[in-house]
């Protein structure tokens, strides 16, 4: 039996197409070609790999929140196993890394781009409002609505995945005054620590020890999703299963705990003066 897989489409300009059999087995190829890639990934690395290293993506709010507990839950219960944890500035980046085998397992926003990709769902983050500390925002009762906000200058922080929140409340019916545009957390809570206006982002992307700031929990966003995954069909070693075991543990408290307090290096805190520190 003969299927055509391409048809010519006779335009002023000559061009070829998929047929529908065509795509249908453009999709098989892709998933054969990713399997291919997982086969590859594990064979070459039979013999130089330890089948206890674990090699984890993470971006910024992950690796500041979530990794310290991880890895030392991780470490206690295999003390042998060796940890390469990489942060790349995209999403795009740690994906790539998974499908290729140069990653074992990663983070990321839910829901997953589109590939050979499993994942579990960790955690749930909720928005908040990041106001300077004497800001009316700061002394309200009740969490303000997205109406409030669009009366109020906002930061607005494009990102790569997940929810845009300028958009996001265009598509209520509301009209937004931006005052900046920034695609880093960081750099949206120092703006509005600098009274340029109200960043909104996720609780965990957050300083909640900034005293210049106050976090104020926001009504009417959905909370963004992250979760950890990894490349179906690449076998997963012991220690890639017992850190995801340990990520969905840790992620499950991560709410009801304390904030943690900022990661500082002894020698940059060797640095400091007490006395200039505010009591």
């Amino acid at each position: 039996m003969r299927i055509g897989v391409v048809r010519e489409i006779k335009t002023d300009e000559h061009r070829v197409a998929l047929t529908p059999a065509g795509e249908l087995l453009l999709a098989h190829v892709h998933e054969i070609v990713a399997r291919f890639q997982a086969a590859q990934a594990d064979l070459a690395g039979i013999d130089e790999r330890d089948h206890d290293a674990l090699r984890l993506g993470l971006f910024g709010s992950v690796a500041r929140v979530l990794l310290p507990a991880m890895l030392q839950r991780f470490t206690h219960d295999m003390p042998a196993a060796r940890v390469e944890a990489v942060e790349r500035g995209t999403a795009g980046e740690l994906y790539d890394m998974v499908e290729t085998g140069t990653l074992d397992v990663a983070f990321a926003e839910l829901p997953l781009r589109s590939g050979p990709f499993e994942c579990r769902e960790l955690l749930s983050d909720p928005w908040v409002a990041v106001v300077r500390v004497d800001s009316p925002l700061a002394r309200r009762d009740a969490p303000p609505t997205l109406a409030a906000l669009a009366g109020v200058p906002l930061i607005d922080v494009t990102r790569e995945a997940g929810l845009q929140v300028v958009p996001w409340m265009r598509a209520q019916g509301l009209e937004p005054r931006v005052a900046a545009r920034t695609d880093n957390e960081v750099t949206a809570q120092a703006l509005a620590a600098s009274g340029m206006g109200v960043a909104v982002i996720p609780r965990l992307a957050a300083d909640p020890h900034d005293p210049r700031v106050r976090l104020v929990e926001l009504e009417g966003l959905p909370p963004r999703c992250i979760g950890i995954y990894w490349h179906r069909e690449r076998q997963r070693l012991s220690a890639v299963r017992q850190f995801c075991i340990i990520a969905e543990t840790v992620a499950a408290g991560i709410h009801e705990a304390p904030p943690p307090e900022p990661l500082m290096s002894p020698a940059f805190a060797s640095m400091i003066d007490p006395a200039s520190m505010p009591s």
